[in-house]
């Protein structure tokens, strides 16, 4: 994997996420923070390489924001309780999508609202097509009271996905799990979703 600096990023010729304008002209930034900043709702952030972030950072997402990873995977591999992709910037009314590829999250520890890879602590709607999120070490996804549209969901140490609140909501999802549970429902609707755990339930 490719070590992401963390810089103050910016507009350019170089970088490895891309913004395309009206006339499919390309603005490069250096970090998913600067494309954010320059996204406006209807846009579509690219990813052109993999990506490991070794700085204590999270990636938030924004509203009417298509991500497409491209088939390259994000990485946050640090120690420190940082979720990988967090949406707390949005509303009930928000909705994002994220397009083909992986996002992991590393190096962390057990806990059922940090470490994450996925934390959905909104009522947005998040939209996973052809995303897998894999947590090597804790929970992967914890979905709070959005509503979250696809993807498979993966731990190697801890819970796949968790429904925490009565109105949270997942669809057409994979919760997989080597140690624990592939999806645990403490509150919350899943409807045809799919779960497996290799060695609990």
């Amino acid at each position: 994997d490719m070590r992401l600096a963390s810089t103050g990023g910016g507009g350019g010729a170089s970088g490895i996420w891309g913004i395309s304008d009206a006339t499919g002209t390309y603005t490069y930034y250096s970090d998913i923070a600067s494309a954010n900043a320059a996204a406006f709702s209807g846009a579509t952030i690219e990813l052109f390489a993999n990506v490991r972030e070794t700085n204590p950072v999270e990636w938030s997402l924004k509203a009417g924001v298509k991500y497409n990873l491209n088939g390259y995977t994000y990485t946050l591999d640090v120690a420190t309780s940082e979720n990988a992709v967090i949406d707390t910037g949005l509303t009930a009314t928000d909705e994002v999508w994220i397009l083909n590829g992986f996002i992991k999250r590393r190096s962390g520890a057990v806990a059922s609202s940090a470490y994450l890879t996925l934390n959905n602590t909104t009522s947005a709607k998040i939209n996973l097509i052809g995303v897998h999120l894999i947590n090597e070490v804790g929970y992967c996804t914890r979905v709070n009271s959005g509503k979250i549209n696809g993807g498979i969901h993966e731990s190697t140490g801890s819970i796949g996905l968790y429904l925490a609140n009565s109105s949270g909501e997942v669809r057409n999802a994979r919760g997989l799990s080597i140690a624990d549970y592939g999806i645990y429902v403490s509150s919350g609707t899943i409807i045809d979703c799919y779960a497996y755990s290799q060695n609990d339930r």
